[in-house]
């Protein structure tokens, strides 16, 4: 009995977080863009501590409450993005449990969540007698729209910006040509985030392995050659070809950003920088566009720079 009572108690615990989350996430207009990515880590915590029945009695305990609290209190709430985040949880648990290279972990998370997406989004422009780019064209105008309402109430959104130029029409029309690379990265980033999270607050010795620390983490050297060539595909005077060169420079480019982050926090740590000064630079390298590009810069000359000699050959004895 004592031992079936700390599972139930860690359940119940995972359940109270999970639902905290997910209702700030649809209370907070903007901060719950990134309160909702934080909505697997309690489940992921869960099944590492207490078993794969612990995880799922805790989604279905979720499952249930948002469904009752939406169709008999009038609750407004959404049980796609949940399960959607449920789907992140375990397939990430799943790999993190029989994988060892984090590449594998995080980029294969990232890619079988976007195929589940994927299939739920035709699913639904099935259902309404749509084609899936007729679907995504009438779901990116109506996003686009409450974006910049969005915007426009929080005073963000300037007269001089470009945004403000742009319609729904045409705005939809770019972000469509990159919803490939726009899918994946958004996926790469909440799985990253979750990923590093459970690592610091879940128990380090029940966790497999993934290659060594993330800061010292590289892109394979085959990258380099996948983001030239997306920017010659830019150049052709093709279309079809100048939206796969788009999306491949974007998720190639995110990749290196990924790269420069490491080396920076692999710099941090070597010369102890405090912490508070650390978490600072990482907000500022995130919201500065210039600083962005940066980033990606220093990733993308890691290659041949290699910053933190993670590649250079031992001394001979």
């Amino acid at each position: 009995m004592e031992a079936l009572r700390v599972p139930i108690i860690i359940v119940i615990n995972g359940l109270l977080a999970l639902l905290l989350l997910y209702y700030a996430s649809i209370q907070l207009p903007i901060a719950g863009l990134m309160i909702g990515a934080l909505m697997p880590l309690p489940t992921i915590l869960v099944i590492h501590r207490s078993g794969w029945l612990a995880g799922s009695l805790l989604v279905g305990a979720g499952i249930s409450i948002i469904y009752y609290a939406e169709h008999f209190f009038g609750f407004k709430a959404e049980l796609l993005p949940f399960l959607q985040m449920a789907a992140v949880a375990f397939i990430l648990s799943l790999l993190m449990n029989w994988q060892d290279r984090l590449e594998v972990v995080i980029g294969g998370t990232a890619i079988l969540v976007a195929i589940l997406e994927v299939g739920v989004f035709s699913l639904h422009a099935w259902q309404q007698n749509l084609t899936p780019i007729e679907y995504l064209q009438q779901a990116v105008q109506e996003f686009w729209t409450a974006i910049v309402q969005l915007l426009q109430k929080e005073h963000l959104l300037e007269k001089e910006m470009a945004l403000s130029g742009l319609n729904a029409e045409v705005a939809s029309a770019y972000i469509i040509q990159i919803t490939p690379a726009l899918l994946l990265i958004n996926n790469m980033v909440v799985v990253l985030l979750n990923y590093v999270l459970s690592q610091r607050l879940g128990d380090s010795a029940a966790w497999r392995k993934q290659g060594g620390p993330l800061s010292c983490w590289d892109s394979p050297g085959w990258l380099v050659f996948i983001f030239i060539g997306a920017g010659f595909l830019l150049l052709a005077p093709i279309h079809l070809l100048n939206m796969i060169g788009v999306n491949l420079l974007l998720l190639s480019g995110m990749l290196y950003f990924f790269q420069g982050l490491a080396i920076i926090v692999f710099i941090f740590q070597r010369f102890q920088v405090p912490r508070f000064f650390r978490w600072s630079s990482y907000v500022l390298l995130v919201l500065i566009k210039p600083a962005i590009f940066l980033v990606v810069l220093i990733g993308l000359t890691d290659l041949w720079f290699d910053f933190r000699h993670l590649h250079r050959p031992p001394p001979e004895l």
